[in-house]
């Protein structure tokens, strides 16, 4: 475990590593790059700012300083860093709750959270919880996935189709939740009459030129066509009725102090604590995927202290919380970024579109940053993923559709925690199932496994097999009461296949085994390896069985088996002279 000046120090090395071996190639590659994440980010971290709850200028100051501080501090140097989708609507989800609606609270809310997000973040890798993110499946990360796109699209419906959200009244009474998908599809369909042809007209437009650009190039830069042919249509043709972006300034006004009530700080470590889980896994998992690529090693730790870091410096920047972007990601590896640099330069140019841009925004539908969010949603769903998951291994498929279920019908924070929990009592239940098998010698000196309803023989022989802990410890006494009922005056116990055993289970072998001296019989323990003899001897075993009675782990890997029965049946083994 490291320290948190380690953590700070690494990626600096690494930075100043690539400084002295930066070369004009490289240069020209990261900006290549960088322009051609720009062209994403912009219109992405508009409409993940709009998921947020926030005006479209936070999410490009998101994207502009996370990813410059980021791409200082990640230890996968490819991984751009700024606002994403499912932090987006996670942040939307604790926020409307908390504070119920926008405006200054509601903004100095959200800037708490990315605070605390990066604290909570900086915390757990100080104390090596990074690690533990190998023991999340992907079916949570891809149920979670796959709600929260559908909470896009269908919070983006209206934006669509050109009407302004409302409360839905259901008689006299404002009927409003502030999660899941059953209010959205209720307040849409009691305004869908409402709807602004214009609005509709231009989302489709949008919509057409984002789905022919990515069948064109990956590369080709649709959403940010898509927004600027949608604005110019409203400008030229004076369609100012849809929806539109709210003017807005033009310049990085950003410095900010994050300030929340102290009632509110329940909730705000909660969310946090939420946010700083699932940005872990996503941020992991992208940059995983991204060095199996390059052939780069991530620290999970050291990459969960960098996002921290990232996150509680720019909530004094005015930004929203934000975690590693796998489309963004995948997009820089694939332009060709050769180092870290790339992620300054797609910083900068972002910047640079948004101070010369700015000031058309209000010109941009609404409808068409929806038709974006609808591709984006599409593509999150991993559908190859859950059809694998469905043939092979029902347990991940019941994974997967929980989280996705909690996800839509319940709040967001909650969601993950259900996701993680239901993945580990799966694992528990697998892991709590005893592996025994029958050894019966043959003929030839050789040994095969023998069916459970089979004589046990002269010298029956019980093989363990995985770990040994308390949640095995019912079922190993039931195998071993079995044992205990036959008549055989020796038996052995093979734990070549033992990993692990733990205090409870080394209790329920001693009682076995002084219950069988008890009645006049022999226990013979073969295949022991130093740690499974290290807890023998801590619970005093070793010295009830003399080494002739626990035999080592050897080489062959039958050896001590072998040695074992000669002794139990007085030197004579089956089928040897």
């Amino acid at each position: 475990m490291a320290s948190p000046l380690t953590y700070l120090a690494t990626p600096l090395r690494q930075i100043a590593t690539e400084t002295r071996t930066y070369s004009g190639g490289k240069f020209r590659r990261d900006v290549v790059a960088g322009a051609t994440v720009a062209a994403v980010a912009v219109p992405q971290s508009m409409a993940y700012a709009l998921i947020a709850g926030v005006p479209v200028q936070y999410g490009i100051y998101t994207v502009v300083f996370q990813c410059l501080i980021g791409s200082l501090l990640n230890s996968q140097k490819l991984l751009s860093v700024g606002p994403i989708n499912s932090q987006s609507l996670l942040v939307a989800s604790i926020a409307t709750r908390a504070i119920g609606g926008e405006g200054a609270d509601y903004l100095a809310f959200v800037f708490a959270l990315t605070l605390i997000k990066g604290l909570i973040q900086m915390g757990l890798a100080s104390v090596g919880v990074g690690n533990l993110v190998r023991y999340v499946s992907r079916s949570v990360i891809v149920g979670f996935t796959a709600g929260a796109a559908v909470l896009i699209a269908a919070g983006q419906v209206d934006a669509f189709l050109g009407f302004k959200k409302a409360p839905l009244v259901i008689g006299e009474t404002p009927y409003l939740l502030t999660f899941g998908i059953q209010e959205t599809i209720m307040r849409t369909a009691s305004v869908i009459g409402e709807a602004n042809w214009r609005a509709l007209v231009l989302g489709l437009v949008a919509l057409a030129i984002v789905v022919l650009g990515k069948r064109i190039s990956r590369y080709f830069p649709g959403p940010l066509i898509a927004i600027l042919v949608a604005g110019g249509l409203v400008w030229l043709l004076n369609w100012m009725s849809p929806r539109r972006i709210p003017e807005i300034s033009g310049g990085f006004d950003v410095l900010s102090v994050p300030t929340f009530d102290q009632d509110m700080l329940g909730t705000l470590m909660l969310g946090g604590f939420a946010l700083a889980l699932l940005g872990l896994m996503e941020a992991y998992a992208i940059g995983k995927a991204i060095a199996l690529q390059t052939g780069d090693k991530i620290d999970a730790n050291q990459e969960l202290f960098s996002q921290g870091l990232t996150n509680a410096i720019t909530s004094f920047l005015s930004c929203i919380p934000g975690s590693g972007s796998f489309s963004r990601s995948a997009l820089n590896h694939q332009a060709g970024a050769a180092t870290a640099f790339s992620g300054i330069y797609n910083a900068i140019f972002v910047a640079v579109v948004f101070l010369l841009l700015a000031p058309l925004a209000e010109f941009v539908p609404m409808s068409s940053i929806s038709a974006i969010l609808f591709v984006v949603a599409w593509g999150l769903i991993d559908w190859r993923y859950f059809k694998r998951s469905l043939a092979a291994n029902p347990d991940d498929a019941i994974v997967c559709l929980a989280t996705f279920g909690a996800t839509l019908f319940l709040p967001l924070k909650y969601a993950v925690f259900i996701g993680i929990g239901l993945n580990i009592m799966l694992q528990l239940r697998v892991s709590a199932k005893l592996f025994v098998s029958r050894l019966v010698p043959t003929a030839d000196g050789r040994f095969r496994e023998a069916d459970v309803g089979e004589p046990m023989g002269e010298v029956p022989i019980l093989q363990l097999e995985g770990d040994l802990f308390f949640a095995t410890a019912d079922a190993l006494e039931r195998e071993l009461e079995r044992l205990r009922a036959t008549d055989a005056k020796s038996v052995i116990l093979r734990l070549r296949r033992v990993h692990h055993i733990d205090v409870t289970a080394l209790h329920t072998l001693e009682r076995f085994i002084v219950l069988m001296q008890t009645e006049g019989r022999e226990v013979f323990l073969c295949g022991v390896n130093q740690r499974v003899r290290r807890g023998l001897e801590q619970i005093g075993l070793t010295n009830r069985l003399d080494e002739n009675h626990v035999l080592a782990a050897r080489d062959d890997l039958m050896e001590g088996l072998r040695i074992a029965l000669r002794q139990a049946v007085g030197g004579t083994m089956a089928g040897e002279s």
